[in-house]
Parts: structure tokens; C-alpha cells; sequence
């Protein structure tokens, strides 16, 4: 079931798709909160190909678009619909965050920030006038994101990475983002060419955030010509896709076949996920 929302962000609307499973997997039931990079929409078309997919194997998906380059403006609209889905679909066990290019980056971001402030280390009282929250529990806001978050109760579980824009030419690298990232499974899809991505760099980062949770998980398998596991430890790791660039294309072989392969390990990653709620 495809249902077309508008998630409330402030005194505007955000333009949302909710994808519902006919038929749940037999674990908990999970949500992949999807959302585009710089440019784009909730309908990128690798996006809503991967929503498809998680949908016809069980899992809900939802696909959000943010229009913006500011990365901590995207970051407090990530954690605003992560908590807005939370209260909305109060069925959900678990939640993996996900984007493709910024908006990978959007969902380290936002991920860190929910499972930090879940210590109670980052969150104060919400001032607001509106008398029809009095009745209501208490929200707190972030004083580092500024977005209100979900409570406890909300488990985020892991974090898909499509293309994540670790080294862009002429920028610093963005290490220090993932290496503050919380212990929940990481799974980073990204081609042997990326531009963006030097992929030596990735796999050392990767290699450190391993280092640092000390919990190996098991390990996927994948049949495929083009695409490969790096190999390191679990709860992260790296698929390559050989001799694709940012964009995942390669040449002589579809947009589509590569993404079938890359939505098929993404469906195996799952459950790796859900262990985190055992």
C-alpha cells in the first residue's frame, strides 16, 4: 500500500511517501526512512525502486523530500519525521535511516543525534504557547540540532549509506561525522569510482568505527559480477559496486539490474539490523 502524506515541519509541510507491507516479515516490524540528495526528491528513482523492494519483502519505507544544502537544517528535518513516524505508526519496533549522497549524511547525523540524546545529555524543555500541547507529554528539543525529538521508546537500529560524499574534491573529508556515530549496524553502498568517495579513506574509517563497537555480526554473501563486499567486520561495512562512479551507473549494464542487486543485499542487511532489538 503506496499513501502519499504531508509530514508538519514548523509552519510548513514536508512531501512524504509511506510504503506499508501487505504481508510484515516475521521479525519486528521495521521502517527504512528514506531521503534524496543535494538535488532530487523523495522520487529519485533509485530511491522509490529500493522503497519498492523493502515493501515486497516485508519491510515499511518512507521517503521524505527536504529541499536544502545546509546540512543541520537537513539533519533537524530528518529527526523531525523520524519522530513524527514514531508517533504516527505507533506498530513500529525499529527504525533504519537512510538517503542517498547528503542525504546519507543527513541520516549519520540524525541518527547520532536520537541515540545521543536518548542519554539526556542534549535535550531541554520546548517553550510553546500553544495551549493544546498542555495536555500533552512534555517534548524536549535538541540544543544541537534543534529538532524535537522522539522519546525512548524509539529504536533506531542502523543506517544505510547510498553513495555517502566522504571526500569531496575541494572540501575536508567527513570522517569525524561517521566516527561519532552510534554502535547500530552501518551498511555503505558506494562505486569503485566514486568521485566524491575515496574509497581507501572509507574502508579505514570503516576499519576504526569496527574497532571502536567491538560486536561482530554475521556476514552477507552476494552472487553478483559487478558488486562485492569489502570485508570488513560487522556491525559495518562496505558494498562496492565495480567501476561505477556517484551516480551507481555503469557502463553497458542498466540503471535498473544495478539497483536490483544493491536492493537484494540491502533486503539480506536487514535482519542484521533487527538483531539489534534481541
Amino acid at each position: 500500500m503506496n499513501v502519499e502524506i504531508q509530514i508538519p515541519f514548523n509552519e510548513k509541510t514536508l512531501a512524504a511517501s509511506v510504503e506499508v507491507p501487505t504481508q510484515w516479515t516475521n521479525g519486528p516490524k521495521t521502517c527504512v526512512i528514506l531521503t534524496h540528495g543535494a538535488g532530487g526528491d523523495k522520487d529519485f528513482y533509485q530511491l522509490k525502486i529500493l522503497s519498492n523492494k523493502l515493501m515486497d519483502s516485508g519491510v515499511m519505507c518512507v521517503r521524505f523530500t527536504c529541499k536544502g544544502l545546509n546540512i543541520k537544517y537537513r539533519t533537524k528535518v530528518y529527526v523531525e519525521v523520524v519522530r513524527y513516524v514514531f508517533e504516527e505508526y505507533t506498530y513500529l519496533d525499529g527504525f533504519i535511516l537512510g538517503g542517498r549522497s547528503m542525504g546519507s549524511r543527513s541520516a549519520v547525523a540524525a541518527a547520532t543525534c536520537i541515540l545521543s540524546s536518548q542519554n539526556n545529555t542534549k535535550l531541554s524543555p520546548k517553550p510553546s504557547k500553544d495551549k493544546k500541547l498542555v495536555s500533552r507529554k512534555r517534548k524536549l528539543t535538541c540544543v544541537e540540532c534543534g529538532a524535537v525529538h522522539p522519546n525512548n521508546n524509539c529504536k533506531v537500529i542502523g543506517v544505510l549509506c547510498l553513495a555517502f560524499p566522504l571526500s569531496p574534491k575541494g572540501k575536508p573529508d567527513r570522517t569525524d561525522s561517521l566516527l561519532q556515530s552510534p554502535g547500530i549496524p552501518h551498511l555503505f553502498v558506494s562505486g569503485t569510482e566514486d568521485e566524491m568517495c575515496d574509497l581507501k579513506l572509507l574502508l579505514e574509517t570503516i576499519e576504526k568505527m569496527n574497532k571502536a563497537d567491538l560486536k561482530e555480526m554475521p556476514k552477507l554473501s552476494i552472487d553478483s559480477a559487478y558488486l562485492s563486499f569489502a570485508d570488513p567486520l560487522f556491525p559495518h561495512t562496505l558494498l562496492q559496486i565495480n567501476n561505477a562512479k556517484h551516480s551507481f551507473k555503469i557502463k553497458g549494464i542498466s540503471e535498473q539490474e544495478v539497483m536490483e542487486h544493491i536492493n537484494e543485499v540491502v533486503s539480506k542487511w536487514i535482519p542484521v539490523c533487527q538483531s539489534m532489538l534481541q
